[in-house]
């Protein structure tokens, strides 16, 4: 019992240390990378790290959270590849994210792939063509002038001047980027060091989707959700699998408005042109919303996708809300007046603070009804006190696995719920263990490998003991909701 406290009360810790260092990592990218003041880019770090649904994701997605800190710290090096110290940074925080989490990884692959790309257009084109087109317009100028005999001197200097000015223009690097790429020397150039990081990435991804493996072990009645593609309609029950494409649909849709109904129209209205959240915010957009177009090939993993889109959304929210800077295109375009956004800042903070603080603190029986109504809260919990077992039930799981311990056979073993498995480990850590979850997956897998003993125990609760029940196994043991079922012999 000590123990599981401790390790509970160690998760407790470790996730609002990971959020405080996300919130870093946030605040680094917008100042260095954005060139926001420290003002707005601690405002902006304070409000994804305090909205409701990077809540969610910093509350039990841990190696997710990391993941996402690493990339935010990589990519702001990117601007300071010429020197050493940049070069070396990027190097480490792509490498840490890339060890940390899969899809995080695969976010700055994309980054990274598209910045290589716009390392390499211009050196395929701008140092020649620019150069050939302005010398023959030069020469075409000085020739017309020649022939045409009517235009002065002062005034055919004058268009030289002006042409000569608008292609050193063109040649100058574009968004007043000073030219820092080195030549192949001590620092080696940008586009070795973004593809030396996307051949690692490559190099690891296919090893994870089993491209080196011999064998390809699979349980039959999980979808493969380290393929490329995975189909999400399926007649068998699961976090991933849905009976029909409207239910897909219907969750996909549901779950977007419910994470960014208080931001979407703000995030719109803020958006400002970046190469590297351009393609961050069209890769997490397409790996959410590809299910609902294309149900039965779509990237795994929809709802992590749009989880991690709260922070690019926030990132154009704050660029709306914090008047003063360089407005966006769109702000412009309305005339919206700083006094508007300054009203649009005295309602929208409020209530995104109390979304977050109910969140927080409200228990799962009396959520806020903004959380309480979203019927997908597989992904979106009602609550951050919500457990994956009633807190009502704790004690009786205790029971259950004290009963365990004490009356199951040496040469037995045990299939117990996934949300109940990590108790099921701590109170017997010499019992061989399964797990399945969401009815019917993996527990084919669970009793085939049962049958290797005398006796199987299954530790389960509603509505998950349905499948056991008819499985051939009797009910030896019940406290609260807490179930305890036997194999015949």
């Amino acid at each position: 019992m000590v123990f599981r406290v401790d390790a509970f009360l160690f998760l407790k810790f470790l996730a609002p240390v990971l959020n405080g260092f996300l919130g870093f990592a946030l605040f680094r990218f917008s100042s260095s990378y954005l060139g926001w003041s420290d003002r707005k880019s601690l405002f902006c770090a304070v409000l994804c790290t305090s909205y409701f649904v990077s809540l969610r994701i910093t509350w039990d997605l841990l190696r997710n959270t990391l993941g996402l800190a690493f990339m935010f710290l990589a990519i702001p090096q990117t601007r300071s590849l010429g020197k050493r110290q940049g070069a070396l940074f990027f190097v480490l925080f792509s490498l840490l994210c890339l060890f940390t989490h899969e899809l995080v990884a695969v976010l700055l692959f994309c980054v990274l792939a598209y910045l290589l790309l716009l390392e390499l257009l211009p050196s395929l084109g701008t140092s020649n063509v620019l150069t050939g087109v302005k010398q023959y317009l030069d020469s075409g100028v000085a020739f017309l002038a020649r022939r045409s005999g009517q235009c002065d001197s002062e005034h055919l200097s004058a268009e030289v001047r002006s042409y000569e000015r608008r292609f050193k223009t063109l040649n100058c690097s574009t968004e007043g980027e000073e030219d820092t790429i080195p030549s192949f020397g001590a620092v080696p150039h940008p586009c070795v060091l973004y593809s030396f990081i996307l051949v690692i990435i490559v190099v690891v991804m296919l090893y994870y989707a089993g491209f080196f493996q011999t064998s390809f072990p699979s349980d039959p009645f999980i979808p493969n959700m380290r393929g490329l593609f995975v189909d999400y309609i399926s007649w068998r029950f699961g976090l991933y699998l849905y009976p029909s494409v409207d239910a897909l649909r219907g969750d996909i849709f549901s779950l977007f408005l419910v994470c960014f109904a208080p931001i979407l129209p703000l995030a719109v209205l803020g958006y400002f042109r970046n190469h590297s959240l351009d393609i961050l915010t069209l890769i997490l957009l397409v790996g959410s919303f590809m299910p609902a177009v294309l149900p039965h090939s779509a990237l795994p993993l929809w709802s992590r996708w749009m989880l991690i889109l709260a922070f690019p959304f926030i990132i154009y929210t704050c660029n709306f809300l914090f008047p003063g800077e360089e407005d966006s295109p769109l702000i412009r375009r309305l005339k919206i007046s700083k006094k508007t956004r300054r009203t649009a800042f005295a309602v929208v903070i409020p209530l995104l603070f109390l979304l977050s603080s109910a969140y927080m603190v409200l228990p799962p029986e009396r959520a806020f009804p903004y959380f309480s109504i979203f019927s997908g809260q597989m992904y979106l919990p009602s609550s951050m006190q919500k457990n994956t077992v009633p807190l009502s039930q704790c004690p009786y799981v205790v029971l259950a696995c004290e009963w365990l311990r004490w009356n199951m056979p040496p040469d037995s073993c045990l299939i117990a719920h996934e949300s109940l498995y990590g108790w099921a480990n701590l109170t017997l850590p010499l019992k061989p263990i399964y797990r399945y979850s969401y009815l019917d997956v993996w527990l084919s897998t669970a009793l085939l490998k049962a049958e290797w003993y005398n006796g199987t125990y299954v530790l389960t609760l509603p509505p998950y003991d349905y499948l056991i029940r008819n499985s051939g196994f009797e009910l030896v043991f019940s406290a609260g909701l807490i179930e305890v079922f036997r194999s015949f012999d």
